[in-house]
């Protein structure tokens, strides 16, 4: 398995890979054409790390990452905000999507604005289907914190869904600390500076479902 950086080339399938295993995200509500965007406009951005998991010419796995997440939301907004708008208020008034869901996300993202910056954060972590429980995801995140550790980034952030129990214990795992709860979504964090990763390159098999 190649551990590399996110190429144009990948993209159909990392939006394939990422409307699978993220399926009830407002991103993935918003459809393929949606979320090759998103993907597009990641890659294109100086504060942005994406790598993939290629294994026999198929990718497997992706994680992207950003420096400044506060920093991300307005780029975001001012270069995909119109059409997200639009795609959120087409989901809603067809049910596709709940206030309570657009509430939260709103809740957290002003959040995290508090939490000291640079808020350096995991923004996806998505597996195949077909490649899950396979270590996919442990050597995603082992190879981002490399990088990391280059440069010198002191904490890494991640948050997901309260639900999602096994993301949870997938990031524990790897050494995260919970630190805070934000409307329907736990917050987690590795310190880079006094915890040292570990790191175990074999493929093994991992214990979390959809990791």
């Amino acid at each position: 398995m190649v551990i590399r950086t996110v190429k144009e080339q990948d993209i159909h399938s990392v939006a394939l890979i990422h409307r699978a295993a993220l399926a009830g995200t407002p991103a993935s509500r918003l459809g393929p054409d949606y979320v090759e965007a998103l993907y597009r406009w990641f890659i294109r951005q100086p504060n942005h790390e994406g790598l993939v998991a290629v294994e026999d010419g198929q990718v497997a796995g992706v994680i992207t990452l950003t420096y400044d997440l506060v920093r991300t939301q307005k780029l975001f907004t001012k270069a995909l905000g119109v059409q997200t708008i639009l795609g959120m208020a087409r989901l809603f008034f067809t049910g596709r999507i709940r206030i309570s869901d657009i509430v939260h996300r709103y809740v957290f993202e002003q959040s995290v604005h508090k939490i000291s910056r640079p808020y350096v954060t995991i923004q996806t972590l998505a597996v195949a289907q077909s490649r899950r429980r396979q270590g996919v995801g442990k050597r995603l995140v082992s190879q981002m914190l490399r990088i990391l550790q280059k440069h010198n980034t002191r904490t890494l952030f991640v948050d997901t869904r309260q639900t999602n129990i096994g993301a949870i214990r997938f990031y524990t795992s790897l050494g995260f600390r919970r630190v805070r709860r934000v409307a329907d979504s736990l917050i987690f964090s590795k310190n880079l500076v006094s915890q040292r990763l570990r790191v175990d390159d074999r493929d093994t098999p991992a214990k979390f479902p959809g990791i």
